[in-house]
């Protein structure tokens, strides 16, 4: 597993150990996943299925160091690829939203896919060496998260900084209210990712979402009613460059085909993440 350390490694480890199963890891503090080091220090014998999480994924900062996030997320997925055509392993690939700014909602994997910013270039460019790798005999299984959440996320994204300023704050301060997205909670993700793991899935992209939207206004309420406070909403009604109105994944295949299902409803999520913050 690439990125074991990170927000979804860490979760994704603990219960496929829990499992009994073997993990061996890697992340940026054991070597960087775009330099081949890093993967000659696997022993192939005992690798059936990469798990490939490492990745950079906050989007502004892509629009800052572009070239960064080209090197981590796309090289690294060609030494992750590399390795599994040699050592005859197969390969899932977390990758990302990358429907656009305006697709058909909810969104199924059979949309066309766009790169509105570096990060989600990096990602789209990723699954275009998937399915190259693909036609040479490496079986790839992509999955496309939405706007995941929960406990041990970095406080840059949206819900942890709504969340800590629920908690904390004279006052919630937000970019834009308007922005509909759908929210999937890390436990219901690590769950997909543990039945892709362990089942002989076809190869193909999944989504992972709730199959909700919901708007920034209704987080911050959500937050703000959770937290038991009542403090001024201010929003500034910046909007991001190439900024997505709204998002809402058709989840129909993992069900179909995994029988997965998210059983985490938005305010548990966030209740459950609001207890983490407050330690």
């Amino acid at each position: 597993m690439t990125g074991s350390t990170g927000f979804v490694g860490r979760a994704l480890v603990k219960k496929l150990r829990h499992e009994d199963r073997q993990v061996l890891e890697t992340s940026s503090h054991r070597g960087r996943v775009e330099e081949s080091a890093t993967w000659q220090g696997f022993p192939a014998d005992l690798v059936g299925t990469v798990c490939h999480l490492a990745a950079r994924s906050y989007v502004p900062d892509s629009w800052s160091h572009p070239c960064s996030f080209m090197q981590t997320n796309l090289l690294g997925t060609h030494r992750a690829l590399e390795f599994c055509r040699f050592h005859q392993a197969r390969m899932i690939f977390v990758s990302s939203y990358l429907y656009g700014r305006n697709p058909r909602l909810p969104t199924d994997e059979e949309q066309p896919l766009e790169a509105p910013n570096p990060y989600a270039l990096s990602k789209l460019l990723g699954e275009q060496l998937c399915d190259f790798y693909s036609g040479l005999g490496v079986q790839v299984i992509i999955v496309r998260p939405f706007n995941l959440y929960g406990p041990g996320q970095p406080d840059h994204f949206l819900i942890p900084q709504v969340l800590r300023q629920a908690l904390f704050a004279d006052r919630l301060k937000v970019l834009d209210l308007r922005p509909r997205r759908d929210y999937l909670y890390l436990d219901d993700f690590v769950t997909l990712l543990t039945l892709l793991v362990r089942s002989q899935s076809p190869p193909g992209a999944y989504n992972a979402g709730s199959g909700t939207s919901y708007s920034v206004a209704e987080i911050v309420e959500t937050a703000l009613r959770l937290a038991q406070r009542v403090v001024p909403i201010e929003s500034s009604h910046s909007e991001r460059t190439n900024e997505i109105p709204a998002t809402q994944a058709d989840i129909g295949k993992a069900r179909d085909l995994l029988g997965w299902r998210p059983s985490t409803r938005l305010d548990t999520g966030l209740r459950r993440t609001m207890d983490a913050l407050r330690g």
